[in-house]
């Protein structure tokens, strides 16, 4: 389990090139190396715009089925994936 990406959900608006700004992704790069399946889904919001932010389940190689049964199971037990993130 990791974050999708280290900080909240960018605005609409915003470039999220800016948010990167000289830094590699340091969740997903190193499993896309690897060859690592992941899954990443909601789980709250967080800020002060209160913007979604997620996590993944990240698995062994040819091991899909497991992220995703773990991944359906998460959203079976929470509500997050039928939020929605204020406007404004």
């Amino acid at each position: 389990m990791a974050p999708t990406i280290p900080f909240v959900a960018p605005k609409v608006d915003q470039n999220i090139d800016e948010l990167f700004d000289g830094l590699a992704d340091p969740v997903g790069a190193g499993g896309n190396l690897a060859g690592l399946p992941a899954v990443a889904f909601p789980h709250g919001f967080a800020g002060p715009g209160k913007l979604p932010v997620a996590m993944q389940f990240v698995g062994k190689p040819f091991d899909e089925a497991r992220i995703l049964s773990a991944a359906t199971l998460f959203q079976a037990r929470t509500g997050w994936h039928r939020e929605l993130a204020p406007i404004g």
